[in-house]
């Protein structure tokens, strides 16, 4: 008779993944049910009478170090549960792993010399030995080959990443160009009776264009070391709501992006001054004179 397991897991995607992808029957279980947090998996365990509980910790209303209180104190029937001191930290970006030697692991799970994985290096020229080898070996249900992952990843995911990271800096350049060449705008039309005041009384072009584009220069210089502050608060911000149990995000931010998002900023300020220093050519003098004050 097949062990019975039941999973607990928060995230929907990972619950189902989990669910549909193992070889339950083939590995000896049956899978008996599902539950999206500890306080609604406690009457499904009461009904199903599983063998093996599988759980998430971090999950909400009742984490998964609770809810295993509980179920050691109310259900003797699933199998006992064995508490390891943890002896250090590793960082790692996907899966929930934890690595222990493998003789104290078969001590404290009371059972023989047992192998569910191995990571193999091989020369260079010999896989298709390795693969005839593998495929004359009992039990081995299957090979996962790191470059063919690798490159599995990078022709799908990458790639689809690359093109959001596309059409992401292709509106930040347009909303960066935008807020530039508006401010510079604005400048012009609150100051342009009084730009051409000062042409009339002998002001040269280029004294009054250094008058309104130096402030505008100013301004830019100093809002771009507080940009790339905000830009770094708003990443982390980001990658924070994106950390969770099963992938992690490392926050890189490499130099290159700074210096093209200066670039951006300082290209789109210098356009925008060309423009309106093109209008500044063309102020309506005969309006000034002819206003009285």
């Amino acid at each position: 008779m097949p062990y019975k397991a039941f999973f607990v897991e928060d995230e929907i995607v990972t619950r189902e993944g989990i669910r549909d992808n193992v070889d339950w029957k083939g590995n000896g279980f049956e899978f008996s049910g599902e539950a999206p947090d500890g306080e609604m998996a406690l009457p499904l365990l009461q009904a199903t009478h599983p063998d093996l509980l599988i759980t998430d910790i971090k999950m909400p209303f009742m984490d998964g170090l609770e809810l295993c209180r509980i179920v050691r104190e109310r259900m003797p029937w699933i199998k006992p549960m064995r508490q390891v001191p943890v002896s250090a930290l590793i960082t790692e970006y996907g899966g929930t792993n934890a690595y222990m030697d493998e003789q104290a692991l078969h001590r404290l799970l009371r059972e023989g010399n047992h192998l569910s994985g191995a990571f193999l290096s091989v020369e260079a020229g010999r896989m298709d030995e390795l693969y005839r080898k593998l495929k004359e070996t009992p039990r081995v249900s299957g090979v996962t080959i790191k470059e063919a992952s690798i490159r599995s990843f990078r022709d799908t995911i990458a790639e689809n990443l690359g093109n959001i990271r596309f059409f992401n800096v292709m509106f930040a350049t347009v909303i960066a160009f935008g807020v530039v060449y508006n401010n510079a705008r604005i400048s012009l039309a609150e100051r342009s009776r009084d730009l051409a005041t000062l042409r009339v009384i002998g002001f040269t072009r280029a004294e009054i264009s250094a008058i309104l584009l130096g402030e505008l220069a100013v301004l830019t210089l100093a809002a771009i070391p507080l940009g790339l502050a905000l830009g770094y608060l708003f990443a982390a911000w980001a990658v924070l709501g994106l950390d969770t149990e099963v992938y992690r995000i490392p926050l890189i931010i490499h130099r290159a992006t700074y210096g093209f998002a200066v670039a951006v900023v300082l290209i789109g300020a210098a356009i925008s001054g060309l423009i309106v220093r093109e209008r500044l050519d063309h102020l309506d003098l005969i309006a000034v004179l002819k206003t009285r004050e």
